[in-house]
């Protein structure tokens, strides 16, 4: 079976980087993809970790087009409000920047791959999970 997600787009919000309980970075965006239809775009949660975290944080920012590439993964959790609430995001093992935001100047390709992150590890920080 395959489960293979390959996105090109622009990150909606500046980057911040977390901290798992074992001390692994992590980081949480959003990226704008064009849609098929004029004026639309799909917004797709993406996560990172480790070095790919890393990288996205120093190296990029609100408007930044980027390659990401994962696994797209499910997940659930309570809310404060003991709801359960399932999330839907792509775990990006692959992350390169392709243009910086316009009028800002161009970067050289940078690219980063993370072989070492570990999707199914359950990580908790204040009660619920942050992937």
């Amino acid at each position: 079976m395959l489960n293979k997600a390959m996105l090109i787009g622009r990150i909606t919000k500046n980057i911040e980087l977390k901290r798992s309980l074992q001390n692994l970075s992590v980081v949480n965006f959003t990226l704008a993809c064009d849609s098929k239809k004029k004026d639309e775009a799909d917004y797709i949660n993406c996560v990172a970790w480790r070095n790919s975290a890393e990288f996205l944080v120093d190296h990029c920012g609100k408007g930044d087009l980027i390659y990401a590439e994962g696994a797209i993964k499910t997940r659930s959790y309570e809310n404060k409000s003991g709801q359960k609430v399932y999330a839907t995001e792509v775990q990006c093992n692959e992350v390169k920047l392709l243009a910086k935001k316009k009028g800002e100047n161009q970067p050289t390709l940078e690219e980063t791959n993370d072989d070492n992150y570990d999707p199914d590890y359950d990580f908790e920080e204040e009660g619920r999970k942050i992937f």
